[in-house]
């Protein structure tokens, strides 16, 4: 019986961190200083993957665990290799892990100076369930490093989406600002999800407000997010990974919500919000719009 293994490891890499997938759990004043969640290292520039009998990690960055199959033909293969929807075979090393660039901004830290968010994390987890963080000196540019599963370059798509057939840079699974299931996509699709990993003192406010607070530099507090169902996928969930295969449908963008919606005022100036709150489309899509002024009514 012959038994093949696949070689990880070899990718560049400055620090650990960079190296095998971070652990959600594992805390510092400066995240360049975590460890690899998989135990792999960067050494002399390159990742080196911690491999035992038990536990053996395949890519270049260590990224994937190594799974065992077997056929008649080749055998016992340990690979990054895994069977997808419709049995077809897809080798998980073909798809990024992280690297990104982000830019981290000023990050927020404990009493114990230990760092629990970076305004650049938005740029690593626009799915909204954790799937990365920006790795970096505050107010320096950085790089987006993914969690356990999670692939594309800005950690956008889980290793299930891959499964079903999802493609980076095209559509991002879940991760729209929600008050309420009904934002996110048909009653099977997803769910409005409340992480009880961040900050829970969120409120409204729009994306102006958003991206002024991202050039201050002040973090994103914790907001509630679309996570979608399998084989679903956008960012509120409401188009099936085949509908958006070969490009003949695309995710919608959110239709805009006035602040005021409506009513009589009595005044020379009203601000109106366009983009108010649940809007969340900034990520792919644009607001035109055109001001007509009223003399007379």
């Amino acid at each position: 019986l012959k038994m093949t293994t696949a070689e990880g490891g070899g990718g560049s890499c400055s620090r650990d961190v960079e190296c095998g997938w971070y652990h959600p759990s594992a805390m510092a004043a400066d995240r360049r200083d975590l460890p690899s969640g998989n135990g792999a290292r960067c050494l002399v520039g390159h990742c080196v993957c911690a491999n035992s009998f038990e536990s053996k990690y395949g890519c270049p960055h260590c990224s994937v665990q190594l799974r065992a199959s077997f056929s008649y033909d080749e055998g016992i293969a340990v690979t990054t290799k895994v069977r997808g929807k419709h049995h077809k075979l897809i080798d998980l090393c073909d798809f990024q892990s992280g690297g990104a660039s982000c830019e981290v901004g000023h990050c927020v830290r404990d009493q114990d100076n230990k760092t629990l968010e970076c305004p650049g994390d938005r740029f690593c987890d626009s799915a909204g369930s954790g799937g990365g963080v920006c790795i970096g000196a505050d107010g320096e540019r950085g790089i987006c490093v993914c969690g356990h599963g999670y692939f594309c370059s800005d950690c956008s798509l889980h290793e299930s989406d891959i499964l079903n057939g999802a493609h980076c840079d095209l559509y991002i699974t879940g991760g729209a600002y929600c008050k309420a299931d009904t934002d996110c996509g048909p009653d099977v699709a997803g769910y409005c999800a409340k992480p009880s990993w961040r900050y829970s003192d969120y409120k409204d406010e729009t994306v102006f407000d958003r991206m002024a607070n991202l050039i201050d530099h002040v973090p994103t507090l914790d907001k509630a997010f679309c996570k979608c169902e399998p084989d679903w996928t956008c960012r509120r969930c409401e188009k099936r990974v085949n509908d958006l295969e070969g490009g003949r449908q695309r995710c919608n963008c959110d239709e805009p919500i006035f602040e005021p919606p409506g009513g009589r005022f009595n005044g020379s100036r009203l601000h109106v919000d366009v983009t108010s709150a649940p809007w969340d489309s900034s990520i792919d899509c644009e607001v035109l719009y055109q001001v007509q002024r009223i003399q007379n009514v």
